[in-house]
């Protein structure tokens, strides 16, 4: 699954496998149709945000954080996490700050890029990913 693309995911739904006696009324499963889009850096490579083209209860665009473990299927085909190659692509980088401390920049071979650096954590960019892409 990649950024932009139009998926239809089918998601186990933990809770009600954990809990089949307290909510028996809980679906299996949940499915979710939309456009991949790029999410939080923290979320890390576990997950996969889906733009569904909703809105939520406060008026917002709906996007759902998919945990890929619980993943059933993809566009009707199945899925396994265990069998998605590994992102060997990923370039990692290590970046000294104009104070000296030291920052990992990973590059991504989808072209996004993220920064163990404060200022990405807030910004979601910053001037150690333009050093990384030089070197």
């Amino acid at each position: 699954m990649k950024i932009g693309e139009m998926v239809k995911v089918s998601v186990q739904n933990r809770s009600a496998v954990l809990s089949t006696n307290m909510y028996p009324n809980e679906p299996k499963t949940y499915v979710y149709e939309g456009e991949i889009v790029k999410g939080p850096s923290w979320l890390g490579n576990d997950f996969v945000c889906i733009k569904t083209g909703k809105l939520d209860a406060l008026d917002r665009e709906d996007v759902k954080f998919v945990n890929l473990k619980n993943v059933i299927s993809v566009n009707d085909s199945d899925f396994s996490f265990e069998n998605e190659p590994a992102k060997s692509e990923d370039k990692i980088v290590m970046v000294t700050g104009s104070k000296g401390d030291q920052y990992t920049v990973t590059l991504k071979d989808d072209g996004t890029a993220s920064c163990t650096c404060a200022g990405y954590g807030w910004r979601g960019k910053c001037k150690h990913i333009e050093q990384a892409k030089e070197k």
